[in-house]
């Protein structure tokens, strides 16, 4: 007989669970955080474009809900010309048509609680900017575009309508979006 023994523990949540093992999958989680969010259907993403001539201006807009679902966003903005980007915090603007995310998860029927809409009208007020920038030139006698962007999440305020404008300074300016985020509740204990 060998003086070692196996010794099999397994660590397990409250709903007695192992920890580190996906429900759907039974593999050891080893993703990351957001990643297991898409697995869980709290995942979302919107695309989408417009082409905007000289002096031409759009608003992206989102109005988070007043539950303490949190998003987590990223977004990316790329333009053919040159631009300017503002995202504005506790925006009043209250137009545009109204956008349905896509769950990232296709096998789930959760809906984002957040509201997204898109016009050409401006806000009338806002508390906070924060973000501000011009991206683009001209180069070799024609306008060249750029982009912006976030690789880090921003935790978006409950309650709050954010409004992301862009300025066209170049005729025929395509400009795409992309936003993805997911929606985290806060754990009671």
């Amino acid at each position: 007989m060998s003086i070692f023994r196996r010794i099999r523990s397994v660590l397990v949540n409250e709903n007695n669970n192992a920890l580190g093992v996906d429900l759907s999958t039974r593999s050891v989680q080893t993703i990351d955080y957001e990643h297991h969010e898409v697995h869980a259907g709290r995942h979302y993403n919107l695309d989408g474009h417009v082409c905007l001539d000289i002096g031409d201006e759009y608003w992206f807009t989102v109005s988070t809900c007043d539950t303490k679902r949190y998003a987590h966003m990223l977004y990316t903005l790329t333009t053919g010309g040159i631009t300017c980007f503002s995202f504005l915090e506790d925006a009043v603007i209250d137009c545009g048509a109204i956008y349905t995310p896509v769950n990232n998860n296709r096998n789930s029927s959760n809906t984002s609680c957040h509201e997204f809409r898109m016009g050409s009208c401006a806000p009338t007020d806002y508390c906070a900017v924060i973000a501000d920038s011009k991206v683009g030139s001209t180069q070799f006698k024609q306008d060249s575009g750029g982009g912006i962007g976030r690789g880090d999440e921003l935790l978006l305020r409950c309650s709050t309508v954010y409004a992301v404008g862009v300025q066209s300074y170049s005729d025929n300016n395509r400009i795409s979006f992309h936003a993805s985020w997911y929606e985290h509740t806060d754990k009671a204990d």
